[in-house]
């Protein structure tokens, strides 16, 4: 859809950190994810946040950004910019703007994991399960079982890489410069 999207990891660390920022650089939409989370259903739901941004027109072709430095502790308190963008990833990845809501709010990791599976594979349409797991843990507040649910439906790790490959998938390397592979090699890891 042209709206580039990079995956950036070994930020500096007393550069600050951010989970994602929606921008514009040329007139073209661009979108970084740099969380140090690494499961696919965590960098999907950054991506979803700042595509949000871009679709809602919270940041526009003639400047600005929407850097977003905690997406997964984000409270109540957040401004209408930051909830809009919240609602459409959730709209995006679960059909619902409110994500998908829970009955038990107790549920040990192990419980979250295998129910997550269930309700994606029996989802119309189909729903990640780790977006399942992740919708879990918001709508209960219950992060403690994040990590481990996640290991348990496959989505702890590869996410990154997942966004680089598809960058790599589209990326014309004969039209970038010899400065722009340079920085694309050394902040996203690509082998330009």
């Amino acid at each position: 859809m042209g709206i580039i999207v990079l995956s950036i990891q070994g930020l500096p660390p007393k550069g600050g950190k951010f989970d994602g920022v929606a921008m514009y650089s040329n007139g073209k939409p661009i979108v970084a994810i740099a969380s140090s989370k690494k499961g696919p259903a965590w960098l999907a739901f950054y991506l979803a946040h700042e595509l949000g941004h871009i679709s809602l027109e919270h940041v526009k072709p003639d400047g600005g950004m929407c850097v977003d430095a905690d997406l997964a502790n984000a409270g109540v308190d957040e401004d209408t910019e930051e909830q809009e963008a919240n609602g459409f990833a959730l709209e995006l990845l679960t059909g619902e703007a409110t994500g998908i809501t829970f009955e038990s709010s107790s549920l040990k990791a192990p419980e979250v994991g295998k129910a997550a599976l269930k309700f994606a594979s029996k989802a119309d349409p189909k729903i990640d399960p780790g977006v399942v797991v992740l919708s879990y843990c918001k709508s209960t507040g219950y992060w403690g079982v994040a990590k481990k649910a996640l290991e348990i439906v496959g989505q702890s790790e590869g996410g990154h890489e997942k966004v680089r490959q598809v960058l790599l998938q589209h990326l014309d390397s004969k039209r970038i410069s010899e400065s722009e592979a340079r920085f694309l090699a050394a902040t996203c890891h690509l082998p330009l």
